[in-house]
């Protein structure tokens, strides 16, 4: 996956349903930059070079398909949120790890490390969702149904791992 700096582009955007309701994806000329929930009020660019792989290897992705994204990304965020980001691109497909273990892996406190997870700006694709409490318990996703996603996205790979 691809690192973009973080430059001034035009912004495109594309709303798309999902077997976790429907999702918003933006990009800027070069590099996805954003994931959300919901819809947006009208795509601006559907045809776009980025957006358009990008719904469909979240589509594979969702389906069983897919395990890594290839999708050039933009980080956004202060510095430390970038390398947590960076740190969660690490962890495999259909593994998981705890805050603490991410926390000691850069050497920060756990709290630090979930409230980078909040700021995510493209969750699943820089997935935050493998990152847990401890002793496995889920605690706040921020995307889509909160611990509900989270959950679905974790079995998911469970199961086809």
């Amino acid at each position: 996956m691809a690192e973009e700096k973080n430059t001034k582009n035009t912004l495109s955007w594309l709303s798309f349903p999902s077997a976790i309701g429907f999702l918003t994806i933006c990009a800027t000329d070069n590099a996805l930059c954003k994931l959300q929930w919901g819809k947006s009020p009208k795509p601006n660019n559907e045809s776009h070079k980025i957006l358009q792989p990008t719904q469909k290897q979240i589509t594979a992705y969702l389906e069983n398909k897919l395990k890594t994204f290839d999708l050039p990304i933009q980080f956004s965020g202060t510095a430390f949120q970038t390398h947590v980001y960076q740190a969660l691109l690490e962890i495999p497909y259909g593994q998981h790890c705890t805050y603490s273990d991410l926390a000691g892996k850069l050497s920060s406190a756990p709290r630090a490390i979930g409230s980078a997870c909040g700021k995510n700006p493209i969750p699943i694709i820089i997935p935050c969702h493998r990152v847990v409490g401890k002793n496995g318990t889920l605690t706040g996703y921020s995307g889509g149904a909160g611990n509900t996603t989270k959950r679905h996205l974790l079995d998911l790979e469970q199961k086809y791992i």
